[in-house]
């Protein structure tokens, strides 16, 4: 016995079935031997509308029609939405022609493509497979399906972001994947995909790139210098209240309280008091400074509109945007004020420690009459 499966007449040769099963595993595994996948991703900003994305398909199209001399044998394009709705279009003509009327706005757009192409060496058509994300900066994180007839291709939205930084997580996403059979074919695909990507991204401006390089710098020096400060003028005010409430009028009342508070030992409890309420409003004051710079670093956002409403909101949203410099310049003046204020305060701490180094330094001060006349008077 070899283990081979029995006939009814006990041979040992197996049956046709068996046969022409090893004969498709073999096929497949020369197929999946020959199969490639080539991947790329783009970040950056965009603003695209529908006859853009559209130049995607006729792009792919018309470079495979010049080249193999054939079209597209399956074409879809799929449209997500921000409520996590989606609607598909089975060719470039349904995609152009729908009209949206509820109340969403596009995140994602999909593309994909099939083409059986005969190379020259091949024996039989070959499957070639091209799909297109593009995600915009408010794309959900929703997992993306692509299905077509006979395979499936799940693309994760977090996946996809390729180890993003902080700073870079608003910029758009343009992916490509090219499933092929021949390595100079697919290379050339990807060589005009990635030239279309390309004039569809745009560069940030300088003004745009001095706000994100000034934006950290900015933070920091705003968080130390402004929220030490202020910190320094709630202690202030602290004791002042304290020496209001308990009934002081004037310097001389206040430094008996201060002699009291010392004695009584309240004054370590209204320390510790005083500093709780201030790391309590520096880090508030921190996170609401980092906010703000956050919002200034942010890049310009990246938009799919595919009709009126898309561009209406898509205005609004720039608008939003522009205000950054508002942000900035108010941040700007904050520092600015902080500085005069810190100017006056040393004046007023230079003025003091002057007429107090002259009011020891004075001979005639130390005098019995100079500090009473009536004394002198009483010694004479």
């Amino acid at each position: 016995m070899n283990g081979l499966p029995q006939t009814d007449n006990r041979s040992s040769h197996p049956p046709s079935e068996a046969f022409q099963g090893e004969q498709f595993r073999s096929l497949v595994r020369n197929a999946a031997k020959d199969s490639k996948v080539t991947f790329g991703a783009f970040r950056g900003t965009f603003d695209l509308n529908r006859h853009e994305i559209g130049n995607f398909f006729h792009l792919i199209d018309q470079r495979v029609s010049e080249q193999n001399g054939c079209s597209a044998s399956f074409c879809e394009f799929a449209v997500y939405y921000n409520n996590g709705t989606s609607r598909k279009f089975p060719g470039i003509d349904d995609f152009n022609g729908y009209t949206e009327t509820r109340n969403r706005f596009p995140t994602v757009v999909t593309l994909h493509l099939v083409y059986f192409i005969s190379f020259p060496e091949s024996e039989a058509p070959e499957k070639q497979e091209v799909d297109i994300v593009i995600r915009a900066s408010e794309s959900t994180k929703d997992t993306i399906d692509i299905v077509t007839t006979d395979s499936r291709m799940r693309m994760s939205g977090d996946k996809i972001q390729l180890a993003v930084s902080e700073d870079n997580r608003n910029l758009g996403l343009i992916t490509y994947t090219i499933n092929h059979s021949k390595i100079s074919w697919g290379l050339d695909l990807e060589g005009h995909i990635q030239g279309h990507i390309e004039t569809l991204l745009t560069e940030p401006s300088k003004a745009e790139r001095f706000l994100q390089k000034s934006a950290g710098p900015l933070d920091i020096l705003t968080t130390i210098f402004c929220g030490l400060y202020i910190v320094n003028l709630i202690i202030d005010f602290f004791f002042k209240f304290l020496y209001k409430t308990d009934g002081a009028q004037n310097s001389a009342d206040v430094l008996a309280l201060a002699a009291e508070y010392l004695v009584n030992g309240q004054i370590a409890k209204y320390i510790v008091a005083s500093l709780v309420v201030s790391v309590v409003f520096f880090v508030i004051f921190s996170a609401f400074i980092s906010s703000i710079t956050k919002s200034i670093r942010r890049p310009k956002p990246s938009f799919i509109a595919l009709n009126e409403a898309d561009l209406k909101r898509r205005d609004r949203k720039f608008g939003s945007y522009k205000k950054r410099w508002t942000r900035f310049g108010a941040m700007v003046l904050l520092n600015l004020v902080v500085a005069i204020m810190v100017t006056f305060l040393e004046d007023r701490i230079a003025f003091a420690w002057n007429n107090w180094n002259g009011f020891l330094g004075s001979d005639e001060s130390l005098k019995p009459d100079a500090r009473n006349p009536e004394a002198a008077t009483e010694s004479n």
